[in-house]
């Protein structure tokens, strides 16, 4: 007897690739992995199996049950097609990280899974994360109307920056500042020169007295 069509056969599962954003959770679509699956006997996505986990450099893959603790995914893990309709399957790529992050997985259609897995990849966008500012921000002049004449009335300090979107970004705009007292010169690696203005003198009540003020 021919039993042929009793015979399953096994589905087969595609690689999808979807956008992220940098510091975001990005949710999965059931209508991801069912356009990514095939079954030449019409049957349909009933469950994943996750078959490898993202680079933990890179980011997580959880699970988010309703009302419950997150849970995250390992190898051989199955998730129910109602259970990613639902929003449950979820990537959370690491802090500050951006480029891919992939994971494999495979189909099952009620009978058997796909011989082989396929691949997600997200690819994560990055953003510019603000850098971090330190160092000498400010100095000391002492008014001297003789050195004033000759631009010889000068702070110096060296500021520092940190930027985790990378080395390249760890540095500042050279250039000329001019403020209400005098004007301010730094250059890209952070160290930086204040010249008191050759007009400049203490008057007033605060004559004689220290005087502090800030020249933006």
């Amino acid at each position: 007897n021919d039993t042929s069509d009793d015979i399953n056969e096994p589905p087969t599962v595609a690689d999808f690739t979807e956008p992220g954003r940098e510091d975001r959770i990005e949710p999965f679509s059931l209508s991801q992995f069912t356009d990514a699956f095939s079954d030449t006997d019409g049957d349909t996505l009933h469950k994943i199996k996750i078959t490898s986990l993202p680079n933990p450099m890179h980011g997580d893959l959880e699970i988010h049950p309703p009302g419950g603790s997150i849970v995250y995914a390992s190898v051989g893990l199955e998730i129910t097609a109602d259970a990613i309709f639902n929003g449950q399957l979820k990537l959370r790529p690491l802090p500050n990280f951006s480029g891919d992050v992939t994971f494999e997985w495979k189909g099952y259609d009620g009978e058997d899974w796909s011989v082989e897995s396929a691949t997600v990849t997200v690819q994560v966008e990055g953003r510019d994360d603000p850098a971090t500012i330190g160092g000498d921000a400010a100095g000391t002049v002492t008014e001297d109307h003789g050195a004033q004449a000759l631009g010889n009335v000068t702070a110096t300090g060296q500021l520092t920056i940190t930027d985790v979107d990378g080395v390249a970004q760890e540095t500042f705009q050279a250039g000329t500042i001019s403020g209400h007292h005098g004007s301010l010169d730094i250059d890209a690696d952070g160290s930086w020169t204040y010249t008191l203005d050759d007009d400049f003198a203490i008057t007033g009540e605060i004559n004689g007295k220290p005087y502090n003020h800030h020249d933006p």
